[in-house]
């Protein structure tokens, strides 16, 4: 596959900055249209960080995992990303999804709780995954919209080493008609690939639109008590690189709802040292 620009459209065009409200009604109205929202902490007054998400997903709520704090990549996946623990919080956090390796049963709700921002940098950032694929087939460019099949058509091995096998396009739809993002490490082409060359070539230049869209895309910030709550299906997330590690903190929720793949089984917490291990958890610290 030839070389093609990584972006053709304004990454201005797919990212959203949340709207912000108190409301709950108002909150599942933004969460549907936009992907996501910020809410403000006077909705949960002095509830426990357990009853945020039964409170935000009502009668649609089927299981909310045990809140986890994130400092810095969020636990185990720094080396992943090329960093170590102690200085992961320096660089920016790629763009991505949270929960694969869950694989299918990956949590379709995330709640980041802001209990206390960095002083310098972190900004947040989100990007729409369907107005991605709309931006990709709207370019005109063959290889535009070759990426965008590639991305719903072909399915590839996105299991994360050690979590739950899963096989399928990294833009997959769910039995309820949700589209879905499956973002991996560990990425390959399946055994019975016709052209896996080709394939690995998709995954790259689809990992340089993330790129792109990273460094292109709004940012918002996060203040003290505020939720954001996202589609974890449709959005990506990401932020920027802050100084000071010992300052920031959010607590990070998953959850799921009943139009999701599914809740894995076992014990859950919301990252997935649970699930892998702690030996492969210590591969990524």
């Amino acid at each position: 596959m030839a070389s093609a620009p990584a972006l053709r459209f304004d990454p201005l065009a797919v990212s959203v900055v949340p709207r912000r409200t108190d409301d709950p009604d108002e909150a599942r109205r933004c969460l549907d249209r936009d992907g996501a929202v910020v809410v403000g902490p006077a909705l949960f007054g002095s509830r426990t960080l357990e009853e945020m998400a039964p409170l935000l997903l009502g009668d649609d709520f089927v299981l909310g995992a045990e809140p986890v704090p994130v400092r810095s990549t969020g636990g185990n996946d720094a080396a992943a990303y090329g960093r170590t623990r102690s200085d992961a919080h320096l660089a920016p956090l790629p763009l991505h999804n949270d929960g694969f390796a869950y694989g299918d049963r990956l949590p379709d709700h995330l709640l980041l709780v802001c209990e206390t921002p960095a002083p310098d940098g972190g900004a947040s950032m989100l990007v729409d995954v369907d107005a991605v694929l709309a931006g990709l087939r709207a370019t005109g460019e063959p290889d535009d919209a070759a990426l965008a099949r590639f991305l719903t058509e072909v399915p590839v091995d996105r299991s994360e080493k050690g979590g739950l096998r899963s096989i399928g396009p990294l833009i997959d739809v769910t039995a309820h008609g949700r589209r879905v993002l499956h973002t991996s490490f560990d990425v390959e082409p399946l055994d019975t690939d016709p052209d896996p060359t080709t394939t690995r070539a998709f995954v790259a230049r689809w990992n340089a639109v993330l790129d792109a869209l990273g460094d292109g895309s709004a940012r918002f910030r996060l203040e003290a008590g505020d939720c954001l709550w996202v589609d974890n299906y449709r959005m990506l997330h990401a932020r920027d690189g802050y100084r000071d590690q010992a300052e920031r903190l959010l607590w990070r929720i998953w959850a799921w709802s009943t139009t999701s793949a599914g809740v894995p089984e076992g014990e859950i917490a919301s990252d997935t040292s649970k699930l892998i291990g702690e030996d492969v958890a210590a591969e990524r610290r």
